[in-house]
């Protein structure tokens, strides 16, 4: 009975690997491709390689907050996610500033 249900168990997970591998190679030459249609010609490599450098940076601090969360409260890790929110969204009102004052003083 309990090998039934490992066996079971196995299949869907076999499954469900299978129709994420599938979304993920639909969808990584999409976001590829759109990502280097939005870059200059003159500087695509550097764009994508920061890209994937930030993506790496995500990742590992998403794993590391996995880790310190077992011994930080919720109140604590909200509140650090809240900063680092608010974080981002000045360096996004900041860089969409300088953006809208470099086209303002090229016409």
């Amino acid at each position: 009975m309990i090998i039934c249900i490992i066996l079971h168990f196995t299949l869907l997970l076999i499954i469900a690997m299978f129709i994420a591998t599938l979304g993920e190679m639909i969808y990584l030459p999409a976001k590829q491709t759109l990502l280097a249609d939005l870059v200059p010609d003159h500087a695509r490599s550097t764009y994508m390689a920061a890209y994937s450098l930030f993506s790496f940076i995500g990742i590992s601090t998403a794993g590391i907050f996995i880790l310190i969360s077992t011994w930080l409260p919720a109140a604590v890790m909200s509140s650090i996610f809240g900063c680092m929110g608010l974080l981002c969204l000045l360096i996004y009102l900041r860089l969409t500033e300088v953006k809208r004052h470099s086209s303002h003083g090229t016409t």
